[in-house]
């Protein structure tokens, strides 16, 4: 019913208000087009999650709607997408969820220039856990990425790669005493390489580096309020 907004922007906006959307992701793209990703089930979680993929036009217009992974073509069920842009190009990290037991997915995105996407083949970078923010490159081209245990218990967890992603490493970093996960890694404007995590607690924690992510400072509590809120967020 708005007129400043075209059918397939309204489509968007329809998709992402249904129940059971969840962590939408963007990427822009190098001819300043943008991407989009989100995931569609009945509810969080639930066996029938499908991830979709959009792309919006240098003028603002956003394209149809692409189903890239259905419910099945990979776990049961799929969701948690998360856009990078990485050495080797953009990837789609993903939840593959079958029978309880949750795997991190890695896919390459291509864009071709009348819109469409196209998705390699799926590669395993974590098993039993969640990756649920952007992963970060180095200047020296180490990539850091922080995820959690698929459990109850959410363990937070730090890997990084100096090969593009290819094959990980776990960092050296001490267990939070309660749940811990969701963190993101950033250099801050002074500098320091830390991560956010979203906690149990009161507060979101962070956690120092000063050797390019191969350990970690403990977890210390930030005066930014968690109340069990996302570090997307921030």
């Amino acid at each position: 019913e708005n007129p400043a907004m075209d059918a397939t922007s309204a489509l968007l906006d329809y998709e992402r208000n249904k129940n059971g959307l969840h962590v939408p992701s963007l990427l822009p793209l190098p001819d300043n087009r943008l991407l989009a990703a989100w995931q569609n089930n009945t509810l969080h979680e639930t066996n029938d999650g499908v991830i979709k993929m959009a792309v919006r036009s240098r003028g603002g217009v956003w394209g149809p709607v692409s189903t890239v992974i259905s419910a099945g073509a990979d776990g049961t069920s799929n969701v948690g997408p998360v856009l990078h842009q990485l050495i080797d190009g953009m990837s789609l990290t993903y939840l593959s969820i079958t029978d309880g037991i949750y795997n991190v997915r890695k896919r390459q995105i291509h864009v071709a220039s009348d819109g469409s996407i196209s998705l390699g083949v799926p590669d395993t970078v974590f098993e039993n856990g969640l990756v649920l923010n952007h992963m970060l490159t180095l200047p020296n081209g180490r990539i850091i990425a922080c995820w959690h245990t698929a459990s109850s218990s959410w363990k937070n967890r730090i890997s990084y790669s100096d090969d593009g992603g290819t094959t990980w490493t776990a960092a050296d970093i001490p267990q939070f005493a309660n749940k811990a996960g969701e963190g993101f890694a950033i250099v801050e404007a002074n500098g320091t390489l830390a991560s956010y995590w979203r906690t149990d607690m009161t507060a979101i924690s962070r956690s120092t580096s000063d050797d390019d992510g191969a350990t970690w400072t403990g977890l210390a509590r930030t005066a930014i309020p968690c109340a069990n809120m996302p570090t997307q967020g921030l």
